[in-house]
């Protein structure tokens, strides 16, 4: 079931003052939207991912900010930018059952969703049986978003960016990314020895478009070449394939051809070969 439980700015891990509202509302639009979501991401990971490092002062991030970030630590994620003057798009989004990290001017929140600050805010927000909920970084760690109406909500969010709404909208369920196998001239599933080189390279979990790791430098695994079905939306290297690589069984892991030396056994009975985790690893493509 998904949780829609506040996630609060005090005690979030690597949080500093008000201005990083923007990593948590954001971190709760990802865990609301995700059916099995990864370790929290922390503050300081998250404006890494951004470009957006805390410095002295106010130090928050916009939207630009927040989807460079997204495109990095969520990649498989359909997370969409929603830069626009129209409300009516932004709750259409939300009647479509996605899950919003939204700008708003505090001070134009109703009393009840202030919590004493009244400047440039992110919050979480999402619409469940109907109601708008607003998932309030500053509100108590655990407690239960609280119901605002879409005309508050819509003047708290024109408060800001000369009215514009600004909002990362995360999709209603988790993205499950498929795949299509890759044969070689003789029709036969590419299969080999897969091996990490080098420090600090990922993997994309593709049945929630989580993304795990580190690996560690020489970790070998046997795998198969595969290519996404679909492109990964808001990548952060546009123009550069992003859908090509290996596929290993260990929790449905893809890894870029980029990150690993991939060594093909030299025919469907090498030295190596295990034909039934071929066999187990190609039908995750299944989930």
């Amino acid at each position: 079931m998904t949780d829609l439980t506040v996630l609060n700015q005090r005690v979030y891990p690597g949080a500093g003052d008000v201005d990083d509202c923007f990593v948590v509302a954001t971190e709760w639009a990802y865990r609301a939207s995700t059916a099995n979501p990864t370790g929290m991401t922390t503050v300081p990971v998250f404006r890494k991912a951004a470009g957006k490092p805390d410095l002295p002062g106010p130090t928050g991030g916009n939207l630009d900010d927040i989807m460079l970030a997204v495109g990095k630590l969520w990649p498989a994620l359909d997370v969409v930018g929603y830069k626009h003057p129209s409300w009516q798009g932004f709750m259409d989004a939300m009647r479509e059952g996605r899950y919003a990290s939204l700008a708003v001017l505090s001070s134009q929140l109703p009393s009840n969703l202030r919590f004493g600050f009244n400047g440039p805010h992110q919050v979480g927000v999402a619409m469940v049986a109907g109601v708008l909920l607003v998932a309030n970084p500053l509100a108590k760690q655990g407690s239960a978003p609280i119901p605002i109406s879409s005309v508050q909500l819509a003047r708290a969010a024109a408060g800001l960016n000369n009215g514009w709404v600004m909002a990362a909208l995360f999709p209603k369920e988790s993205s499950v990314r498929n795949f299509e196998l890759l044969y070689d001239d003789a029709g036969r599933v590419i299969a080999g020895s897969l091996t990490v080189h080098g420090a600090d390279h990922y993997w994309l979990r593709l049945v929630d478009g989580a993304i795990l790791g580190p690996a560690r430098d020489g970790w070998a695994k046997q795998a198969i070449r595969v290519r996404l079905t679909e492109d990964i939306t808001n990548k952060p290297h546009p123009g550069v394939d992003r859908r090509t690589g290996y596929l290993i069984g260990d929790n449905a892991a893809f890894f870029l051809e980029s990150d690993v030396t991939f060594t093909p056994y030299p025919d469907r009975y090498g030295a190596g070969y295990d034909a039934a985790k071929v066999k187990a690893t190609a039908a995750v493509g299944a989930i």
